[in-house]
């Protein structure tokens, strides 16, 4: 279906209640460009949520596992971090590994309880720590609806406050292009290679894990 589609009928799903939609996509797939959209249908009533607000991991503490192999543009050495074989190695290959689960789960309870929710230590795009701090207020629309984005949204904490799954369909090699143009700035060659193998290796696999628990599908 298309945004538009998906649009249309979330207008009619949550047009007397409100509730929270998920939206799952690989890197770079266009989740958040998504989620404005979805909002700006929902006037007065919607709030977004971005769950890198919940990452747990600065990104100077994750690359620190890798730099020796980044300086040295070490593919294989890259390749073997990505999914090592001693945890020790990197702790943070795994995606999962770097978000508050908990912590995003109560949040969005609390904030369809009505509360509002204070999050320190929200992990900040711009310099990779976390180090910032991010207000949410519920609207004052009787029926608020929350739009949530993420790679990673079924885990067993997040699922339940979540009503409406959506995914955006892409595929990997365009995924990775669109990552790697929009971080080109930031990214060496080597770490958007990286970044390549745990979307292959994770990110991906998530996905088709739960492709068929989508209850929409946008491509």
């Amino acid at each position: 279906m298309t945004a538009d589609d998906l649009e249309s009928s979330l207008i009619r799903i949550f047009a007397d209640k409100g509730g929270v939609v998920g939206v799952c996509g690989l890197p770079g797939s266009g989740k958040s460009t998504l989620v404005a959209k979805l909002s700006k249908a929902f006037p007065a009533r919607s709030l977004s949520i971005s769950l890198d607000d919940f990452c747990i991991a600065p990104t100077p503490l994750r690359k620190s596992y890798l730099n020796v192999a980044l300086e040295q543009e070490d593919s294989d050495a890259l390749r073997a971090l990505a999914q090592p074989d001693d945890p020790k190695a990197n702790p943070f290959a795994d995606p999962l590994t770097w978000y508050d689960w908990t912590g995003a789960a109560s949040t969005l309870r609390k904030l369809k309880q009505g509360e509002a929710v204070v999050r320190e230590n929200a992990w900040d795009q711009a310099t990779g720590l976390c180090d910032k701090t991010v207000q949410y207020s519920p609207p004052a629309d009787k029926n608020p609806l929350y739009f949530v984005d993420c790679v990673y949204l079924f885990e067993n904490t997040l699922r339940p406050e979540i009503d409406v799954f959506v995914e955006i369909a892409m595929a990997a090699e365009e995924s990775f292009k669109r990552e790697k143009d929009r971080d080109s700035h930031r990214n060496s060659e080597s770490y958007a290679g990286y970044k390549k193998m745990v979307t292959d290796i994770y990110c991906v696999p998530y996905l088709a894990k739960y492709h068929d628990k989508m209850d929409f599908v946008v491509g």
